[in-house]
């Protein structure tokens, strides 16, 4: 699971010709050379931010001003969200990008980012894309702070699917929260075993993931037990 997305090319080289077989859970490689690797498990980064751009559509038919606080600059999953967002997103002309900042996926410092955002917007934002569910949860804090009410003044939609997530979704201070699913250590086994067993495996697993778009959804999930 790569903290950095590059630079990954002679070390998997090394173990290919080792013949020692790589599997990437969750975060991908750039440039994403699947010939050194077996390959990567994880959910759909670009479908999960599409889904949370078509939901921005629909809560804003006449279009929003919009800030995007993304998690640590040069991440494969970063890359991913913005990717799949901007593709939906930029189609959109009534919805004018203010601007995005890392808050390197912390609450703390989401809350920082934002309160400035706020000020310097004159509180002209309707709608927060969170990368993470700890940077929208600091979100909803500056918004209360700037005497404004989550969900109703601003609008902020996630990206994980944590019980904080899922609270705060529950509370109605965050407004729609994509699932990025991380309940596949069974398949990761699964994988494992085939590969020393010497079969082959498709080159790409994809993880299946929910969306959550209303505290009603949210707050079911949570009375169901999910595991987190």
């Amino acid at each position: 699971s790569a903290t950095e997305g590059s630079g990954w090319e002679d070390s998997l080289a090394r173990a290919q010709e080792a013949e020692i077989p790589v599997v990437l859970i969750d975060r991908g490689i750039e440039p994403d050379d699947t010939s050194l690797y077996a390959t990567r498990i994880a959910p759909d980064n670009v479908e999960v931010s599409k889904a949370v751009a078509d939901w921005a559509i629909g809560a804003f038919p006449d279009g929003a001003n919009y800030f995007v606080l993304e998690g640590p600059a040069g991440v494969s999953v970063v890359n991913e969200r913005n990717s799949g967002w901007d593709e939906v997103i930029d189609a959109e002309s009534s919805f004018n990008k203010l601007g995005a900042q890392t808050a390197n996926w912390s609450t703390e410092e989401a809350k920082s980012v934002f309160e400035t955002v706020l000020k310097s917007n004159g509180n002209d934002v309707q709608l927060v894309f969170a990368q993470n569910d700890e940077m929208g949860i600091g979100a909803v804090q500056a918004v209360e702070e700037a005497g404004l009410t989550p969900g109703e003044d601003v609008k902020i939609a996630t990206i994980d699917g944590t019980q904080g997530g899922l609270e705060a979704l529950a509370a109605g201070d965050l407004s729609y929260v994509g699932e990025y699913n991380p309940i596949f250590g069974d398949i990761a086994l699964e994988v494992v075993e085939k590969l020393v067993a010497g079969e082959e495996v498709e080159s790409s697993i994809l993880v299946d993931s929910a969306v959550f778009d209303s505290s009603e959804a949210a707050q079911e999930a949570l009375d169901a037990g999910r595991p987190f």
